[in-house]
Order: C-alpha cells, then sequence, then structure tokens
C-alpha cells in the first residue's frame, strides 16, 4: 500500500506551474501604470426624521446593558388561600400561561449590580434563572415570591446617548445606496469619457505617475478580483468600483513593464514559492473532495442499511 507521503511525492513529481501564471503574478507585483484616477465622492445629507425613524427601528443595535427580563409575583402570606394561590400560579408559570388577574410587582430588565427593593433570598434566586430555569418560588416570613424568566434582553441607550452611532450606521446604509447607484448608471453608459464624467457624476480627475499595480491595491482597498481585472487593462477604462466611501474609476494611458533584469530576478526567487503555493492549494481542494465523497458514501450506506417502512 501506498502511504500518504508517497501519494504526495507522486503528485509532486508531476506538477509544473506555467510561464503564464508566474508571468501573471510578476506583472501584478512589478508592473507600473501612468492613469487618471477619477474619484466620485457624492455628498450624504441626513435629516433628524432619518435618524430618529431609524433609531426606533434598530434600538436593539444600540443598547448599553444587557440584563434578564423577569416578572415577580408577590402572595402575602396572610391573604386568604394564600399558599393554594401561589401553588396555582406556579402551575401556570410553569405551563407557559402568565395569569392577566395577578400583576406582578415587578415586571422588567433585571440588571446586574444595581439595587433593588427585594428580598435577599429573592435575589440570590435571580441568579439561577435562565433558558433551563425558566421558575423560581421563594417563602419567606411574609410572602411567596414567583419569579418567572422571558429572556435576556438589552436596554437601548438614550436616542441623545446613541445619536453619533445612529448618525454613523444612517451616513453608511445610505451611502452604500447613492454609490450602489452611481456604480449601475455609470456602467450603463455606452461610451465612457472623461467630459460625462466629469460633468454628469461631479467626478475629480488626478493622475496617477508610474504606481505599481501592487501599490494601488493597498492604496486604495482593491480586491483580488478587481486588481485582476486592472492588470487586464492595456489601455482605458476600468470597471467602476466601490471603494470605501467613493466611486473609483481608473483610465489607464500606459502600462510600463519591469525592466528584464528586475522580472528575471524576482522570477527566480519567486517561482519555488508560487509551485508550493499551488501545490499546496491543489492538495487542500483534493483533500476536501474526498473528504465530501466520503460523506456521500457514508450517507449511501446508512439510508440502504435502513429498513425502508413502505416496504415493511
Amino acid at each position: 500500500q501506498l502511504s500518504a507521503q508517497h501519494v504526495l511525492d507522486i503528485l509532486k513529481a508531476g506538477f509544473y506551474i506555467t510561464e503564464d501564471e508566474i508571468d501573471t503574478f510578476l506583472k501584478k507585483r512589478l508592473s507600473s501604470i501612468n492613469a487618471k484616477l477619477i474619484t466620485i465622492q457624492p455628498e450624504v445629507n441626513i435629516t433628524e426624521k432619518e435618524l430618529k425613524d431609524y433609531y426606533e427601528k434598530n434600538k436593539e443595535k444600540f443598547s448599553q446593558k444587557k440584563g434578564k427580563k423577569i416578572k415577580i409575583f408577590k402572595i402575602a402570606t396572610d391573604e386568604k388561600d394564600s399558599k393554594l394561590k401561589a401553588q396555582k400560579l406556579f402551575s401556570d408559570l410553569k405551563s407557559g400561561n402568565i395569569p392577566s388577574n395577578v400583576k406582578p410587582i415587578f415586571d422588567d430588565v433585571f440588571l446586574k449590580g444595581k439595587k433593588y427593593n427585594l428580598p435577599e433570598k429573592v435575589l440570590e434566586k435571580i441568579k439561577n434563572l435562565s433558558n433551563n430555569t425558566k421558575i423560581e418560588f421563594i417563602k419567606t416570613k411574609d410572602a411567596y415570591y414567583l419569579i418567572y424568566y422571558e429572556g435576556e434582553k438589552a436596554i437601548p441607550m438614550p436616542y441623545k446617548k446613541a445619536k453619533t452611532q445612529v448618525k454613523n450606521s444612517v451616513l453608511e446604509e445610505k451611502r452604500g445606496k447613492i454609490l450602489k447607484k452611481i456604480k449601475e448608471s455609470i456602467s450603463r453608459e455606452k461610451s465612457l469619457n472623461l467630459k460625462l464624467l466629469k460633468e454628469k457624476y461631479n467626478a475629480k480627475i488626478e493622475e496617477i505617475k508610474n504606481e505599481k499595480y501592487v501599490q494601488l491595491q493597498f492604496k486604495y482597498g482593491l480586491s483580488p478580483t478587481e486588481l485582476d481585472e486592472l492588470v487586464k487593462i492595456k489601455n482605458g477604462f476600468s470597471k467602476p468600483y466601490i471603494l470605501k466611501d467613493k466611486v473609483v474609476i481608473f483610465y489607464i494611458t500606459k502600462v510600463i513593464p519591469p525592466s528584464s533584469e528586475e522580472y528575471e530576478k524576482s522570477k527566480k526567487q519567486l517561482k519555488p514559492l508560487l509551485e508550493d503555493q499551488k501545490f499546496n492549494d491543489i492538495i487542500s481542494m483534493l483533500i476536501n473532495k474526498l473528504k465530501m465523497r466520503q460523506t456521500l458514501r457514508l450517507t449511501i450506506e446508512c439510508c440502504s442499511n435502513e429498513q425502508n417502512p413502505l416496504l415493511s
């Protein structure tokens, strides 16, 4: 039988990386471009009504504290049939039926660290409440206490305190929608030119001189896919990209390849690393496929071993 290492050695022996793959990778790292950077950064206006409406709809996003939402019922021991009433209430709560004829003395979010005018025994039992323990029954000298746990609940910050966070959230959401519309509108233009972008979209145009692709990626936050698209353009407009708070287009006027000396030196250094990376990626893909097949085989075996109820 072949060991796993033998299989890997056999695969490695027949493995190679193409010149095109090396060339594409090195172009991204070493080539530079001259281009015009076109940026469209729309102004986003927000009204007080928009802020308040967003806050009301999304209060849970602006919580300052979390606590236990509970109801506490109290039945005085000197009340007629107090024990029977307490037992009946306990039974109702246990069934999930909250009686409307018994008013709780506490119906709010219980916050840890806050002082409450409740017996020490009751405060201790509140600590035990969870999804697994929804009810606690306590008897003191003066009363029966029944505590009903409704779940964890966040207490939102007051609007004034949360206003800055609300504004940032509304700004991000509204700007995202505006940028998406601008991007879609530019993508529908039949013929792009600098004059159109400047006049119709109020675009700003800057010069990019002799900047490497990899520098552009880090400087403007281009994704690997967007960078790959940019590398393929020899001359002309790129797609519009939404980068942070603006729409960006590159108008490439010149691609400056690396010198032969720089290219060959980098190729010699990077080729073994690229081969290892590609090999590891392929092995990971094969392992994932084998795992999927194994899972499928076990599922089929399991199903075939089960008796079909329709045939019994």
